[in-house]
């Protein structure tokens, strides 16, 4: 018999091996193209699913705007196979939030926000 059956991995493997790859947060990224080469989806741990872009060499923490598309990709098999091949893209460019605020140096300001598409 083999135990194979209870693997619970529901993911697309995307073929490389993240194992010690260093994490990035999107926010402190700076505007401009990266490798697209795979995502997944985090769990929730309180604040809601995640997604997970795996890029050149790191891992980069996507925002939450970015779950939805990341999931219709994962079900997209024609789409993981374009990816697949590696030469997509995906952009970062940061802007200032017009509903939030945050608290920098004692002061209220607009929420800086962070926006991944795909190229």
């Amino acid at each position: 018999m083999s135990l194979a059956k209870f693997n619970k991995f529901t993911g697309v493997d995307f073929g490389i091996d993240t194992k010690g790859w260093k994490w990035k947060k999107s926010l402190e990224m700076e505007d401009g193209e990266y490798p697209f080469l795979g995502c997944f989806i985090t769990k929730d741990t309180g604040f809601g699913e995640g997604v997970a872009i795996i890029s050149d060499g790191y891992l980069v923490n996507g925002p939450a705007s970015f779950v939805g598309t990341a999931k219709e990709l994962l079900s997209d098999p024609e789409a993981v196979e374009t990816i697949k091949e590696g030469n997509e893209i995906f952009v970062i460019s940061h802007y200032e939030s017009k509903k939030y605020k945050e608290k920098v140096d004692g002061k209220m300001v607009p929420k800086r926000c962070v926006d991944i598409t795909l190229k």
